[in-house]
Order: structure tokens, then C-alpha cells, then sequence
């Protein structure tokens, strides 16, 4: 009698599991972000018509990271307007409706002679004041189909007065900046190795790209790029 119950519950066992565990997936397959908006997420069937989705990641907040909008802005080559001795020269400033995530910073360059230029990544709790700005290139969103950038950006051509720091420096950087066709480049990515982007929440917030008060050199050519999400 205990062999044919066994046999029985093995048989019921295997009926349960032969059927399906999941069904098609919704379109769209929604899910909720931090704030408790709705979110289209990544799905796909399985070849038993399964839904599978991805693993949702979170900040060490617990908070899901789900469908970030992405931007960039690029410029140069910049070889005129930097002030004399240059401190802050590009700055990212955050939002007042979205939080900021700085995720890569890049800058090549190229001066007449071989030469090097220190570079000071800083991050403010108050924003610069004062100065002169020039005209900025216009963010680039990664989906053409997200919503417009909120962060701002500015390029100086007249020192600001810099804003209260976050410690002392978020990077620092030798850029050595080779003769024509021999460019050097340094690129910085934020948020990988299971780390912190480089955040900034709200308008007082600001990443700043300072030149050290130093002369650029003679024939300087600079290009740059910055990439933040949104959310």
C-alpha cells in the first residue's frame, strides 16, 4: 500500500511540473521604479513560450535602476576661449526633477609640442557662481524616443567663482597631450565594479572639469565627452 501511495505521488509530482510554470509575456511587461511610476521592461519567450525577464539591479539604496533615460555631450576641438589660468572649465550641473548618474568622462588632445596638462575632476555641493560661459553643445539623448535632458551643462571662457567642494577631488588626471597625430586620450568610467557612478542630485549639485590654474599650452586642440543617465 505504501509502494502504490509513493508511486502515485511521483506520478502527480511529474504531472505538476510537465505543465507550463509561466505564461507568454504581457506587452509591455511593466514594472515600477523608485519613485513608483511604471516602467517598461526588457522581456522575452523562452522556446516553450515561457515568459523570461531580466534580474532587476539595484542602487545600494535598494532602489531599481530600471530603464535609465541616457545622454552625452561631445565637443571640440576646442583650441581658443579657455581662460588664461583656467580652473573650472566644464561643468555638469544636476536637476531638479531627475537624478543625475555621471557614468564616463573622456578627453583627448594634441599641443604643438609634446607637453602635459593636470586635470582636477571635482564634484560641488553648491553651485559656481559668476564667470563667463560660452555657447555649449546641445546634449545628445542615446533613445531619440527619451524625454529632454534636464541636467545643464556649461563651457567657461572667464573663470566662475567655484562652489563649495565635495571632498577634495572626485579624479586627477595627467593628460599628456601629444604633437599633431599622436593625440593622447583619458577616459574614466563611473558605476562599474559594482561602485557609484558620480551622482548629483538637484541644481546645486555640479561635476566640474578644472584645469589646475595652469596655461594650456602653445596650439593646444582639445575634444571632450560626457555621459550621465537620468532617472
Amino acid at each position: 500500500m505504501k509502494r502504490l501511495f509513493w508511486s502515485f505521488g511521483i506520478l502527480f509530482c511529474f504531472a505538476l511540473l510537465s505543465q507550463a510554470a509561466f505564461a507568454t509575456c504581457p506587452i509591455p511587461f511593466i514594472g515600477k521604479d523608485a519613485t513608483g511610476a511604471n516602467q517598461n521592461l526588457e522581456s522575452f519567450n523562452d522556446g516553450s513560450n515561457n515568459c523570461i525577464f531580466a534580474n532587476i539591479l539595484t542602487d545600494p539604496l535598494g532602489n531599481p535602476l530600471l530603464t535609465k533615460t541616457a545622454y552625452r555631450i561631445a565637443g571640440g576641438p576646442i583650441s581658443s576661449g579657455v581662460a588664461t589660468t583656467p580652473t573650472d572649465w566644464l561643468v555638469l550641473t544636476g536637476s531638479g526633477t531627475k537624478t543625475i548618474r555621471l557614468t564616463n568622462f573622456t578627453i583627448c588632445g594634441t599641443a604643438t609640442s609634446a607637453s602635459t596638462i593636470d586635470l582636477v575632476l571635482t564634484k560641488h555641493s553648491t553651485a559656481n557662481t559668476g564667470g563667463t560661459t560660452g555657447t555649449a553643445p546641445t546634449a545628445t539623448p542615446l533613445d531619440s524616443t527619451d524625454a529632454a535632458v534636464s541636467a545643464t551643462f556649461a563651457i567657461y571662457t572667464a573663470n566662475p567663482t567655484v562652489g563649495s567642494l565635495v571632498g577634495s577631488a572626485v579624479d586627477t588626471i595627467k593628460l599628456n597631450l601629444g604633437a599633431a597625430g599622436s593625440a593622447g586620450c583619458a577616459s574614466l568610467d563611473y558605476g562599474t565594479r559594482n561602485a557609484q557612478a558620480v551622482v548629483l542630485r538637484g541644481t546645486a549639485q555640479q561635476f566640474a572639469v578644472n584645469l589646475n590654474s595652469a596655461t594650456l599650452p602653445s596650439g593646444y586642440s582639445l575634444d571632450y565627452r560626457l555621459e550621465w543617465t537620468e532617472e
